[in-house]
């Protein structure tokens, strides 16, 4: 069956987040504790998270809208207060101050999906949770290989000096073997026992769509797992070929699969300075870049209509040390960016990692972001990809 919520919005009340956690909750799955009120969650002396609600956050692009602590606003006494501290105002005749125009929603959801600013605004809420310490992870089942798993572990553990070191590591789960791909996590415990069985129970629940593979935030506290939320993600549909040598250059990272004999994409190859809003999506299938830039919502908006999302592996010069083009330092670069990072592994068609230098030269590249910024269109090149999900190659035609 589909996805009971997608069928009808209105199911949600109009708060995604608590209302999934509600009934995730109520079929014995660990769940943070809920608010009722700010009222009540100031009175219960913990830890407390205001996490943003929309109904335009549910299954479109995530990080619209920020979650803050409780107690950095000690003196906000309702949610419409809170809402214009942190977002800004829409006035009553629709017209929204600086603070709202700037922010994501304002400068890039509103005019790309002609939502009028008031009808945005009048739509978030915010639901009360307890905060919880531990790991945070982002768990998505591989759309294309069956028993794979991808995990991203977030946390603080003590360092040598007694303070805490935040942490990050990124691994492939398949058929209970775990692979770090790359983990800052030396000696420590992930705590990743139970983690998919957990992820599996809420994914087959009766009224979510047991064939899409979605991105799920878990919070594991000694051992215990907690449900925070799920993404829809890419419905599964398994390789019946392998791929085992093609022409061009292997991808570090895959996911996601192509036709047996490979499919041609035109994919932009660099971006104007204001991103040219909707021109890239209608001249393009997807796109090459280097890790996208944390501040740049457009990448986030267009992540799940991607036919393709190719990050470029590029070499980093940090304090005099180098660290090169790799799957390690690019997995990395691209989880730090939060949401914007992972969705572009996850929600495209297919998501690759190659070596900078194997698809455009540095000086095609000056040249392709002279001619974006000057001229403010997208240079766009065609290229041929042949995926499995596991082995990719990518080649210019």
């Amino acid at each position: 069956m589909g996805d009971f919520y997608s069928e009808d919005r209105s199911r949600l009340r109009n708060q995604p987040k608590k209302t999934i956690g509600d009934y995730v909750e109520s079929k014995g799955i660990l769940v943070p504790e809920r608010y009722k009120s700010m009222e009540e969650a100031r009175e219960s002396g913990e830890d407390v998270l205001c996490r943003s609600e929309s109904i335009f956050e549910f299954n479109g692009p995530s990080g619209i809208l920020e979650s803050v602590t409780l107690s950095a606003f000690p003196r906000i006494k309702d949610i419409e207060e809170l809402k214009k501290t942190i977002f800004g105002e829409v006035r009553e005749d629709g017209s929204p101050d600086p603070a709202f125009n700037f922010s994501k929603a304002g400068y890039y959801f509103c005019p790309i999906n002609n939502i009028s600013p008031k009808e945005f605004f009048d739509s978030i809420s915010f639901s009360f949770w307890h905060k919880l310490e531990g790991y945070n992870r982002t768990v998505v089942a591989d759309d294309t290989v069956k028993g794979r798993y991808h995990v991203i572990t977030e946390g603080n553990i003590p360092g040598e000096d007694g303070k805490q070191e935040h942490c990050l590591a990124y691994s492939i789960i398949e058929n209970g073997f775990v692979n770090n791909i790359f983990d800052m996590f030396p000696k420590t415990d992930k705590q990743l026992d139970g983690l998919i069985e957990f992820y599996e129970s809420v994914r087959n629940l009766e009224r979510f769509d047991g064939n899409n593979c979605p991105i799920m935030e878990i919070q594991t506290v000694n051992n215990k797992h907690y449900f925070l939320q799920t993404l829809s993600g890419r419905d599964f549909s398994a390789a019946d070929f392998e791929v085992k040598q093609g022409k061009g250059t292997e991808a570090f990272f895959v996911r996601g699969k192509t036709s047996a004999k490979g499919e041609v994409f035109r994919i932009a190859a660099e971006f104007p300075n204001d991103y040219a809003i909707k021109q890239p999506f209608e001249m393009a299938e997807g796109y090459l870049q280097e890790t996208p830039d944390s501040k740049n919502f457009y990448y986030e908006m267009l992540a799940s209509k991607w036919k393709i999302a190719i990050l470029r592996a590029v070499e980093h010069k940090i304090d005099n040390i180098s660290y090169p083009a790799n799957i390690d330092n690019t997995m990395y670069m691209a989880i730090v960016m939060g949401h914007i990072g992972t969705s572009q592994l996850f929600k495209p068609g297919v998501s690759l990692i190659l070596n900078d230098k194997d698809i455009m030269s540095r000086e095609e590249r000056e040249k392709a972001h002279a001619y974006a910024y000057e001229t403010k269109k997208v240079p766009c090149i065609d290229v041929k990809v042949t995926s499995d999900g596991r082995k990719a190659f990518v080649e210019r035609v």
